[in-house]
């Protein structure tokens, strides 16, 4: 289904759009050019365009001033001048202009489809230019719930399609949770899935929900993000110190709580060494991880409470797989806390439970853990899976290819089949 649309008419209560699988476009119509005689009629609005262009704020007051109906024309086949200001990045014109409009002024008339089908805030949700986000969203609250006029997106699924984690955090908040819910949850699916591909996570909604455009839930698509968390993150050994001595508060609104890294005496030392230490790209890569450490959370708190019907387990147990498949340490952990029958599960048309699927993928991450565990360990290596294999049998299976291709030639291939047999021989001799 990858670049086709799907149709979401029977999401009742809302306007929902179409949606694409690839990556968002600019959103242009297919209509033919304008006729002469309308492009002609823009001609008039040039100065003021240029003006916009070269961020000259004088020459956009005059020309305002003596052209008012010019504030909310299309100056252009594309733009009205909030348009064009939010595209080129103005940040000053861009006040200027909203201190002129009201707030309804600021909604895109839409005369004619050969004009640009998106808001001001869609633009600056593309570009990440927080700054104008937020001039735009203090002046028209409503912006954020806005979709583009061809409906496929709004501003919040925009920035976190772009990539823009600030602005990603800064719409979330200001767009109500009964709208992201609405019409069977379709823009909190889609942004949970845009959110955590991208590496932006916020409160989690609707952990096992599926749509039908989509491969997964967001439960199965956090699963297969084991950098997301520190067992995923190589560091080196002074690395590692630096990263146990940052502290991180991680802000519930970007707006009004930023994080502060220096929090102890010790950050402070540690940050005043030059930049080539890395010391950014490892606060940042903890708070991160406390971003999806605290996301993880959420999101099994949300799964813990859900009815047990055959949607939730389905989601449940393939997010389980993917997880053990990608070596995602802290999401298997996780999930056996919020839910301990997991860890007696069977996985799978294989019927494999987590051990068995640890070997199966070559996880040392994963089967290490069974060395934490009580008597259920015996019980757990003892289990056969739907082809009366046991866990040794499944440890004499060759590696999956992508496990086999990360050891350089067939010696050392050989060489770390054995060790796997060993170690699970080991267990099962004991």
């Amino acid at each position: 289904m990858d670049g086709q649309d799907c149709s979401v008419d029977e999401l009742a209560g809302t306007t929902v759009p179409t949606y694409r699988k690839t990556p968002f476009r600019p959103e242009v119509s297919s209509s033919p050019l304008l006729p002469e005689n309308m492009r002609n009629g823009y001609s008039k609005y040039l100065p003021l365009s240029q003006a916009i262009s070269h961020g000259n704020l004088e020459r956009v007051r005059d020309f305002l001033d003596n052209n008012p109906e010019a504030l909310n024309s299309w100056i252009d086949t594309l733009e009205t001048p909030l348009l064009k200001a939010c595209s080129c990045g103005q940040l000053e014109i861009v006040k200027e202009l909203l201190q002129r409009m009201t707030p309804e002024q600021m909604l895109i008339p839409t005369e004619t489809e050969s004009h640009s089908p998106l808001t001001p805030l869609l633009i600056a949700a593309m570009t990440g230019n927080l700054g104008i986000a937020e001039a735009l969203v203090e002046k028209c609250p409503n912006l954020t719930e806005i979709p583009s006029r061809l409906g496929r997106v709004i501003p919040v699924l925009r920035a976190a399609n772009a990539g823009h984690k600030e602005m990603t955090r800064f719409l979330y908040y200001r767009t109500s949770l009964s709208f992201l819910l609405s019409g069977k949850g379709f823009w909190a699916i889609y942004l949970s899935h845009y959110a955590i591909f991208n590496g932006i996570l916020v409160r989690p909604r609707l952990a096992v929900t599926q749509h039908r455009c989509l491969e997964s839930t967001p439960l199965g698509l956090l699963a297969s993000k084991p950098d997301f968390f520190r067992s995923g993150c190589e560091l080196s050994f002074w690395q590692g110190l630096i990263y146990s001595c940052i502290e991180v508060k991680l802000r519930t609104d970007p707006k009004t709580s930023l994080s502060n890294p220096n929090q102890n005496l010790l950050y402070k030392m540690i940050h005043s060494l030059p930049k080539w230490f890395g010391i950014e790209w490892i606060y940042e890569q903890k708070e991160n991880h406390c971003y999806a450490q605290s996301f993880l959370q959420a999101m099994f708190r949300e799964v813990s409470i859900m009815d047990k019907d055959d949607g939730w387990t389905n989601a449940v147990h393939e997010a389980i797989i993917r997880a053990v498949s990608h070596g995602n340490k802290e999401f298997i952990v996780g999930m056996i806390k919020s839910n301990s029958e997991l860890l007696m599960t069977n996985y799978g048309e294989s019927r494999r439970n987590i051990f068995q699927l640890a070997v199966e993928f070559r996880k040392e991450k994963i089967f290490d853990l069974i060395y934490g565990l009580d008597d259920r360990k015996n019980m757990l290596i003892s289990w056969y899976d739907h082809k009366c294999n046991w866990i040794l049998h499944i440890a004499g299976e060759i590696s999956p290819l992508d496990e086999l291709s990360k050891v350089a030639g067939p010696a050392l291939q050989m060489q770390r089949e054995l060790q796997w047999f060993k170690e699970v021989n080991g267990w099962v001799l004991l």
